[in-house]
């Protein structure tokens, strides 16, 4: 059974996803905060991580930094909902990716559509893999992005 971190200051959405997963043979723990999820993420291995954007205290774009930085193979699906803007405004849901996450989600999504991309993130393909890694000189600009976004 594959265990899944899930991130999100909404218990409801917290709540929706532990019963989804849970139904379907997923173990699924909760953090409310970014800062409760790094802390699970240190202590249990996990084999995805499904996190949020908007967050308080440690918003989701940090968060998949520091997961990133601790372990660079873990799929993270990043979920935010926020729209998708029309220019004026980053897209952060593509931020995410190009920080670490491996997919996205919009805000509301089918139970169908997040078992898609935990299959995609878990059956180990190259499509699983992390958008960049932020420690190399050429990401400096999106480094530097996420570090005045947070």
């Amino acid at each position: 059974m594959a265990a899944i971190l899930i991130i999100d200051d909404d218990v409801s959405v917290r709540d929706a996803l532990v019963v989804i997963l849970s139904s379907n043979r997923y173990d699924a723990l909760v953090a409310s905060d970014g800062p409760t999820g790094l802390r699970l993420f240190r202590q249990v291995r996990f084999d995805a991580v499904v996190v949020d954007i908007f967050m308080p205290e440690m918003d989701g774009l940090a968060t998949i930094r520091a997961m990133r930085l601790q372990s660079p193979q873990i799929p993270i699906i990043a979920m935010s909902g926020h729209s998708v803007t029309n220019g004026s405004h980053p897209d952060f849901l593509k931020m995410a990716v190009k920080l670490g996450a491996t997919q996205a989600l919009q805000k509301p999504f089918t139970a169908d559509e997040l078992f898609a991309a935990l299959a995609l993130c878990l059956d180990g393909g190259d499509h699983c893999l992390p958008g960049k890694d932020l420690t190399r000189p050429e990401f400096a600009v999106e480094a530097d992005l996420l570090r005045r976004a947070v």
